[in-house]
């Protein structure tokens, strides 16, 4: 009898607990253990490979936030059709260790291959920072959105909201962060955020940047935020050099 595809294969995981050994779900499933262990060496294997079968070759035509939410979502409403196995995996994959591009390394490579197709594709509407040049960076560029996808994958398995609502709502924002950093806009000035962003950074003038961020930075004001603490975090790394 053929091994069943991967779907198959972790719904039934999924029904008898990410620590079944793989002679039980072979027995479930009718099929020698050996033809398991010959296609999926392992539970993380299998997890991969499951939800590689969900990324697109190449990405819809639209803009970067759009392609990065479309597959990002994809992925993560996958994961919950089979939510006890897909929190079990991201829960043994991660542990307490950093995240790292290498701890999802075959789906790291599906994504990439779908955001290189988006970024070969539509080069011309990025807005890079002078001097930089899109060849040099294609490849980090990349990366970094693999990257963020599969924090989203991890941010999904802590994510107790209703319909991981939390989750969706950040994975949106991203989308729109995407294309104001990175994407030439008209009201940009026909170029990117991330350009303007790049001019006052260089800057050793205190005056141009700093006084919008501290403004956001005073302790009353981000009190009122959900992660005050994360976001001045966040808002400090922007501020431009004192003197």
């Amino acid at each position: 009898m053929p091994v069943p595809d991967a779907d198959a294969i972790v719904e039934a995981y999924n029904e008898l607990g990410y620590a079944a050994p793989f002679a039980a779900v072979a027995r479930k499933l009718k099929i020698a253990p050996d033809a398991l262990y010959i296609r999926y060496p392992s539970r993380e294997a299998l997890a991969e490979a499951w939800l590689a079968n969900v990324v697109p070759k190449a990405a819809p035509p639209g803009e970067l936030g759009e392609a990065f939410a479309h597959v990002v979502l994809r992925i993560l409403r996958t994961m919950e059709q089979r939510r006890d196995f897909a929190r079990a995996w991201v829960v043994a994959l991660v542990g307490t260790a950093p995240l790292q591009p290498e701890r999802f390394k075959n789906l790291h490579e599906y994504l990439y291959g779908y955001f290189i197709s988006w970024l070969d594709a539509n080069e011309k509407s990025l807005g890079l920072p002078p001097n930089v040049f899109y060849a040099d960076v294609r490849v980090d560029l990349a990366d970094l959105l693999c990257m963020m996808a599969s924090g989203f994958v991890v941010s999904w398995e802590a994510d107790r909201s209703l319909g991981y609502g939390q989750t969706r709502r950040r994975v949106e924002a991203m989308r729109y962060l995407l294309d104001a950093l990175l994407i030439q806009r008209q009201q940009f000035g026909d170029t990117s955020l991330l350009t303007h962003l790049y001019t006052l950074l260089e800057s050793m003038h205190a005056q141009h940047l700093r006084p919008a961020l501290e403004l956001l930075l005073n302790p009353e004001r981000l009190t009122r935020f959900a992660s005050p603490s994360k976001l001045g975090e966040a808002l400090r790394m922007f501020l431009p050099p004192s003197s």
